[in-house]
């Protein structure tokens, strides 16, 4: 014998306050139970997508500069580093071939790069914050002057929270996650 709710709850002899506190339950458990057949990936996506969402306007050009000022914080005091002189006109001017004589323009041309021809400006935002928050903490933690140049571009390079934050940011344009082969591509250092 089935009963509705309504019937289950007339039947029984509980006081008003006691019969909405039973109806909130039963409320709670179903849309609890219901919720356990979600899909952790789609519920990341729901996440990160309001996430993205509720973020304001980002500059992706300041953005990108930020990144390679906080790693040319920690770079520099690095043991063994390469360069005779480090500062923003030498970092800009090596990765671009002398084609750039700042951070701005160091990023703007890695704006346009081909790899980068499907980022939203947001996407390309976010791709270096990731970096910006990894240098961030290297040097929050005084472990670049206790590192050899090589090595700490080495670990930039293979660290799984930045490869995994990165590939957050691919996500929320649409696309769906990227082979980890090619998240080197996106990385401040992939040229050296």
């Amino acid at each position: 014998m089935f009963f509705t709710m309504n019937q289950f709850i007339e039947n029984i002899h509980l006081t008003d306050y006691k019969k909405s506190f039973l109806i909130l339950c039963l409320i709670f458990i179903t849309f609890s139970c219901a919720s356990e057949d979600v899909d952790p990936d789609e519920e990341f996506r729901d996440q990160a997508i309001l996430t993205y969402l509720m973020n304001s306007a980002t500059d992706p050009i300041a953005s990108c500069q930020e990144s390679y000022q906080s790693a040319l914080n920690c770079l520099s005091v690095a043991k063994e580093f390469p360069l005779p002189i480090v500062n923003e006109s030498v970092l800009s001017s090596v990765f671009t071939s002398g084609q750039a004589s700042n951070f701005n323009q160091l990023c703007s041309i890695q704006r346009s790069n081909e790899v980068y021809k499907n980022f939203t400006d947001r996407a390309f935002a976010c791709n270096f914050n990731c970096q910006t928050s990894y240098w961030n903490a290297k040097t929050s933690e005084s472990n670049c002057g206790e590192q050899l140049f090589d090595d700490l571009i080495n670990a930039s390079l293979t660290d799984r929270n930045t490869r995994s934050c990165i590939d957050s940011c691919i996500r929320v344009t649409g696309n769906t996650s990227i082979p980890e082969d090619r998240k080197s591509l996106y990385l401040l250092f992939q040229i050296l």
